[in-house]
Parts: C-alpha cells; structure tokens; sequence
C-alpha cells in the first residue's frame, strides 16, 4: 500500500509492504502524518531561508547607496565578510543546509557561508543556467546533485537576483542536505518494509529512505501515482 500526501512543492509517498491492506493502511496514516508535518515545515524553512537572504542583499544595497550619497555613512559600506558573516549565522541555524551561497550572473560564489569558497565557479550548474534562462521563476528546489568541494549530495533550492533595472544579477542557492530528511523520517521502532520517498511534484525523486543512490535525481513522472497528480489527485492510498 502506498499513501500520497502532495504541496506545491513536492510530493511525500509513503509506502509499506503488507498482506493485510486494513493494518497497512492503518500504518500509512499513521507515519505519513509525521513525516509529512516535519518535511513540510522543513522545506517551507528553506524557502524561508531564501527569503531572508533576499532581505540581506536588499538591506547592503540600501546601505551602499546611502554611503554613496553621503561620506557620513561610508562605514556603513557592506563587505564581502559582514555579507558572508550573516550566511554563516542564517546556515548554522538550520540544520538541514548545507551551505548558502549568492552567485554572480557570470555563476561565481561572490557570497558564501562556508570559508574559503568565495569564487567558487558554478556556472556549468543546471540550477543556475536554466535560471539566468528563465529568471522569471520562482523559488524552486532543483535535482539533486553531488556537489564540488565535498562529493556530498545536495538538493539546491533557488531564486532569481535581480539587479536595479531588472535585469538578472544572479542566484541565491541554499545548498539542502537530503540525508538530513533521511533521519528525520527515522522511527523510534524500525518497520523494515518501510519507505518514504520526496518526490517533485513533476516526478523527480529527492530524496528516499532507505537511501538508495542510484534513484535519487530520476524522474518517475509516468509512474501511475504522479498520473494521478497530473490529473489533479493531492492525497490519496494506493
């Protein structure tokens, strides 16, 4: 049995291997109230996140236009480190990311919360070239991905940077660990034919548990159940 809890950003199935489909269904319910409440609050923290890094970058614009404008207010002058200071403080506040990173519109990290990454070319990246693309979309998390400095897997969540006259200026990237969402879905008491899976609501596979590798990053949008989200279905058992 298989039970389908979907938002607009992604999709949480939950499914159990069980002879008895009344006990199964019972279990369903029981853990996809748990884990879709935590995954919820968890990605909707990271587009939070996202957000605050907007207001960032707004407040050092206001802040090197009033320097600009009168010498009084030079010190107010935002650097490289106070910017990068403020990521280090947003990150280490939540758990689950990574890193967080402010690219250029040439891709290159001219913000980062992890030291020593300032520079750091990520151009070739499918999150950033398809954004300086279609810079009009919105907040979106992106396929997962193994990332340059560490080899880790990374789930990149984006917005659009948009320069004063509206053209693209470049990306804001919250680097999401997906393992972390692999602990957080853990049971106190194990049920080994247990899986949760977080999809996109296109059918892409984010993250699993049990974790497999090999899956995550595909896209199982012409599998039945997301034949089902495309016709609208937002919960549901299968």
């Amino acid at each position: 049995a298989a039970l389908l809890a979907g938002g607009a950003l992604a999709a949480l199935l939950v499914q159990v291997r069980s002879g008895d489909v009344v006990e199964a269904g019972k279990l369903l319910t029981a853990v996809a109230q748990l884990t879709d409440e935590q995954t919820s609050r968890t990605l909707q923290n990271v587009e939070e996140g996202v957000q605050s890094v907007q207001e960032i970058l707004a407040a050092a614009e206001r802040r090197a236009a009033r320097a600009a404008a009168s010498p009084s207010f030079a010190a107010e002058v935002p650097t490289t480190e106070s910017i990068d200071a403020q990521l280090r403080k947003l990150a280490a506040s939540r758990p689950y990311l990574l890193a967080i990173r402010v690219l250029d519109r040439q891709g290159h990290a001219i913000y980062n919360s992890v030291a020593g990454q300032t520079g750091l070319d990520l151009s070739d990246r499918a999150y950033f070239t398809e954004r300086r693309s279609r810079p009009e979309t919105g907040f979106a998390f992106g396929v997962p991905l193994k990332n340059r400095p560490a080899g880790k897997w990374v789930m990149p969540a984006t917005q659009t940077v948009y320069a004063a006259d509206a053209d693209f200026a470049g990306v804001i990237l919250a680097a999401v660990d997906p393992l972390f969402f692999n602990r957080v879905w853990t049971l106190d008491q194990a049920i080994p034919t247990l899986s949760v899976t977080l999809f996109r609501t296109d059918g892409i596979m984010l993250m699993r548990s049990p974790v497999d590798e090999e899956l995550i990053g595909k896209s199982y949008s012409s599998g039945t159940i997301f034949k089902k989200v495309a016709s609208g279905a937002t919960t549901g058992t299968f």
